[in-house]
């Protein structure tokens, strides 16, 4: 089968569809989503965001202009998407990746790493840690949405600390139909040396949910951990009742089968306003059953006495431990 007016037109705008035909690709197009159209054709998942998009444009102008939605002929629509596609083919595809390390050690973590044109934009500009936890940047209205006001988001941090050696910032804004990443910065060097990127807004944002949404990664702990905060937020109540609150629940890949509850005493605002405050730790185990079913439970047995009576004091002073009525850890004092 030879090229067809609908190659030439993609290929003319260095966009590559394969000898499809014409009206094969805006069929599959108009009745597929992007993400099996991107499997079918083998075209990156912006690509063929944007081909969704163009042709439910083209059904939507087509019913406001009275024209039938095959009104216009093949090669006409064709030739207008790879019109648009010659409008946009200058702007980068964006993907996001989320990597669980093979090997797992004290210490390993869950990296978010973005990938610009299928480069890993945080590895050839930052190597003194890892990417950020899908916990601090994958979660619904998260800091990887853009805005018209311009956002500065932590992509990675030194694995000592940033105030050790540094972290990579980027500043992410909107700007009309398209998302810029730029303003890189690290507290610890002059310059990061990477330049400014444009996203469609259509396909960034796309990924941005689908990575959000995507929770294949997760190992059972992990999901009862996430289940289980969520719904001891939604319990706040209950906990200031032992004047407790909730800091996180964290699952640690060096201990797959449980989970660690972290809660202050009497809350998060003593430790701003200075005044005596302390950190308590609990573990908890997780089997191999239903996440939902595991969080649920845990989170009614949690709340109905004072968790204080079960976990152990892990953080604060022994001067704030002295003056709440509580011992200091020996393992502190070491």
């Amino acid at each position: 089968m030879g090229a067809t007016p609908l190659t030439d037109r993609f290929t003319s705008h260095g966009t590559v569809v394969g000898r499809a035909k014409n009206e094969a690709v805006l069929s599959l197009a108009s009745d597929l989503p992007s993400s099996i159209l991107s499997r079918i054709l083998g075209i990156h998942i912006g690509t063929a965001v944007v081909w969704v998009w163009f042709v439910e444009r083209v059904v939507l102008l087509s019913a406001a202009s009275g024209l039938p939605a095959g009104g216009r002929k093949a090669d006409d629509n064709a030739g207008a998407l790879a019109d648009h596609c010659a409008v946009t083919r200058d702007l980068q595809s964006f993907a996001l990746s989320v990597v669980v390390p093979g090997q797992v050690m004290r210490g390993s973590t869950v990296e978010v790493r973005p990938r610009i044109e299928g480069r890993d934009i945080v590895a050839e500009a930052f190597d003194d840690g890892p990417c950020s936890d899908p916990r601090h940047l994958l979660f619904p209205d998260g800091p990887l949405c853009a805005d018209v006001s311009s956002r500065e988001v932590r992509l990675a941090e030194a694995t000592c600390t940033e105030g050790c050696c540094g972290a990579l910032y980027v500043t992410i804004r909107r700007d009309g139909d398209q998302v810029v990443w730029g303003a890189w910065r690290n507290p610890d060097a002059v310059e990061v040396g990477l330049p400014e990127f444009r996203f469609d807004a259509q396909q960034y944002q796309a990924e941005v949910e689908r990575a959000t949404l995507d929770r294949s990664w997760e190992w059972p702990a992990r999901t009862v951990a996430r289940l289980l905060e969520e719904e001891l937020r939604r319990r706040t109540a209950r906990l200031e009742r032992w004047e407790c609150e909730l800091a996180s629940v964290s699952a640690w890949l060096w201990e797959p089968d449980q989970i660690n509850l972290f809660f202050f005493h009497p809350g998060g605002a003593a430790v701003k306003e200075d005044r005596p405050w302390l950190q308590f730790r609990m573990t908890l185990n997780v089997s191999g059953g239903d996440p939902a079913a595991q969080a649920q439970q845990l989170a009614e047995e949690l709340t109905a006495f004072d968790p204080r009576l079960a976990a152990d004091v892990c953080g604060g002073s022994p001067e704030f431990a002295r003056q709440l009525g509580y011992p200091w850890p020996q393992r502190h004092m070491l």
